[in-house]
Formats: C-alpha cells, sequence, structure tokens
C-alpha cells in the first residue's frame, strides 16, 4: 500500500519541451531540485537521464521528478507521522523555487508550514476522531481514546492473525461450490459464521474489531451483516477467508439472504470548475468534506467512506444501510455548504443498481 503526492509548477508557468528538448532554465530548475533533494536526504540514491531524475531515499520515499513535476510515493514502512514529516520537509524545500503540493489523498493542494499545528491541520479529514482528539494529537498529546485503541492494538490486536482463524478442513473445493445451489450454500454460509462468531468469542476480539473500523476506516461486510477491518490475510487461507467466499458466491446469484453485503451508497460531489473561484471553492469543499467524514462516521450503517478527487471534482463516496436515512443525519452540514455546487448521488441497492441525483437545492 502506497500513498502518492506531488508537487507542480503552476501550468501557465511550466516550461515545455522543443523538439524533444527542455530549454535551459528548466534544466537550471531539474538541477535546483536535485539540490534541494540532498539536502533533505544527502544519501539519496538519484539517477538522471536529461530531464528526468529517479531516486530512493530513506527520508523521502521514491522520487519522480522532472522540471515541472516532483513525485514522492510512501510506502507503509514510513508510518503516517514519518510519511507527513518528509511531506513537510519537501514542501519546505520545494516551494520556494515555484512548486505546488498536491494531495489526491486529501483532494487537494497542501502547503508547508513550519509549525506542527497549521500543517496537520490540512489532513483533518483522514483522522477519524472528535474535535477534541484532533486538537489534542495537533497539540502532540495522545487522546485517551488514541491510547486505548493503541493498547487494544498490543493485546487483543496480536490475537487477529491468520493462525487464530484456520480454515476448516472439511470446506468444500472450488469446484464444488461452484456447482452448490444457493440453498446448499446458504447453510454453509451460516455454519461459517456460527464457527468464525465462537472463535471471535474465545478470542475476546469484539471490542478490538469495532475500534479496528471506527479507527481505520475501511471494513468489510460479514454474512451476518457485521463489518470486518479489512487486511492482508484476509483470504481463502482462513475461516474467515471462507465465510467471505461463499457469501461472494451467494451475492453473485443475488440471494436475499445476503444482498445486504452490496452496500448502498451516497455520493457527494462537488465540481469546483463550476464556480468562479475555484480554488477557494476547492478550500471550502475540503472543510465540508472533513465535516462529512466525522458525521458520517457517528451514524449508525456507515460502512467504508472513500474520497476521490481528481480535476478540481472532489467525491465523498459513503456506503451505507440507507441513503435517505444517511443523507437525513448529513443534512445540517450539507445546508450550511449549501453555496457550493454540491451534486448528490444516491444508489440504492449493488453497484450498477438504479441511481437518484439531486442537488442541495432540490
Amino acid at each position: 500500500m502506497s500513498y502518492d503526492v506531488f508537487m507542480e509548477i503552476p501550468k501557465a508557468l511550466r516550461s515545455r519541451p522543443k523538439r524533444g528538448e527542455y530549454p535551459p532554465d528548466a534544466l537550471e530548475r531539474l538541477d535546483q531540485i536535485v539540490a534541494a533533494l540532498r539536502r533533505i536526504d544527502p544519501q539519496i540514491e538519484l539517477a538522471r537521464d536529461d530531464a528526468l531524475v529517479e531516486g530512493r531515499s530513506g527520508v523521502l520515499g521514491d522520487v519522480v521528478a522532472d522540471p515541472n513535476r516532483v513525485s514522492l510515493r510512501y510506502t507503509s514502512a514510513f508510518g503516517y507521522h514519518g510519511m507527513l514529516q518528509a511531506m513537510q520537509r519537501a514542501l519546505g524545500e520545494l516551494e520556494p523555487l515555484g512548486f505546488e503540493g498536491q494531495d489526491p489523498q486529501v483532494g487537494g493542494r497542501i502547503r508547508h508550514f513550519a509549525e506542527r499545528a497549521p500543517f496537520l491541520r490540512q489532513f483533518r479529514s483522514q483522522i477519524l476522531c472528535p474535535d477534541d482528539e484532533f486538537e489534542a494529537w495537533l497539540e502532540g498529546r495522545e487522546p485517551a481514546a488514541w491510547r486505548h485503541w493503541r493498547e487494544l492494538k498490543e493485546t487483543a490486536g496480536t490475537r487477529y492473525v491468520p493462525a487464530s482463524f484456520p480454515p476448516l478442513p472439511d470446506m468444500p473445493d472450488w469446484q464444488t461450490l461452484r456447482d452448490m445451489d444457493a440453498e446448499a450454500l446458504d447453510r454453509l454460509l451460516k455454519r461459517l459464521i456460527a464457527h468464525n462468531d465462537r472463535r471471535i468469542e474465545e478470542l475476546e476480539l469484539s471490542e478490538f474489531l469495532q475500534q479496528a473500523r471506527l479507527r481505520d476506516g475501511v471494513s468489510e461486510r460479514r454474512g451476518n451483516g457485521d463489518w470486518l477491518p479489512v487486511t492482508d490475510w484476509f483470504t481463502p487461507g482462513t475461516s474467515l477467508g471462507q465465510e467471505h467466499e461463499v457469501m461472494r458466491r451467494l451475492i453473485d446469484r443475488r440471494w436475499p439472504a445476503v444482498i445486504f453485503d452490496q452496500p448502498q451508497q451516497v455520493t457527494i460531489e462537488v465540481d469546483a470548475n463550476a464556480s468562479d473561484d475555484s480554488a477557494a471553492c476547492s478550500a471550502r469543499t475540503e472543510a465540508m468534506r472533513s465535516e462529512l467524514w466525522q458525521a458520517a462516521r457517528a451514524l449508525p450503517g456507515c460502512g467504508t467512506l472513500r474520497g476521490v478527487w481528481q480535476d478540481f471534482v472532489d467525491r465523498t463516496e459513503i456506503e451505507c444501510e440507507a441513503p435517505d436515512t444517511m443523507l437525513a443525519g448529513l443534512a445540517p452540514i450539507l445546508e450550511r455548504y449549501r453555496d457550493l455546487p454540491i451534486r448528490i448521488i444516491r444508489r440504492y441497492g449493488w453497484l450498477g443498481a438504479r441511481e437518484v441525483e439531486s442537488t442541495r437545492s432540490d
């Protein structure tokens, strides 16, 4: 899993190659980029081919740069705090050269601040917690709820591993599953659910799993309607993976008892291109998205949250039990931002099912 950010020269100021070659001032800017990267990490490994630089750094991540753009990619090895610190240092060196930072994950521009609090505040939408916890984090303090979650991961989290959920030995192979009718698959699913529920209870994982979904935000629906945090080992090699495989087969057959696994969805879209001031619209949209994420996570029936940003169009996607109920809970926030060009899309049923579009003024 990686996290990508990039820094670009504003469009009107970008250098353009002529006959395949950049002008001297563009290559001089690339020299400045290389010098800036070496100031941050003197040990960075860089390879340059005319107007392209590629490198790898234990401080900055993977780097690709040309005279108009610097792309940085961070792996999970950096950790969230380490990644933000690396971004802060990169912005501090590259902004004076005319670059503007863009983070697709938060949906817009990011700026350099020397102080911790204003820099980290730009990433509010990614920190799924109440405002008081977030403010404590900005001040460098660990909120009590975060400490409790850390302790849960250090204890119960060590039990949420593949070895705790060995596969059922008498599970039918994939050819047999393919040929089973829906009723037989449904009986097998109920058996797997009961088995896994017993394991979760025996391992005392209920609180950990609930907090993991709330804190980490990425979850997968089980066959009984519960949610599990998604992990890299969620595969047929475990009894949870077996449950998931059988459930997916029933969903493919539109089996009514498990169709709720296909979450319905609310999408709230803002197109800054439709605004007279796209930069101001994007900034206000970012503030709205942060409020939406916090409110949606606290509402019953909320599943996975996703943020998508491309070409100044911001989309907040909320998987949920009932779109109308979710929208009712978010209505006060949407009302406060009704000046934005908001489009609301409700999807009733699984992906590909009917959708209803509306605007904030409807």
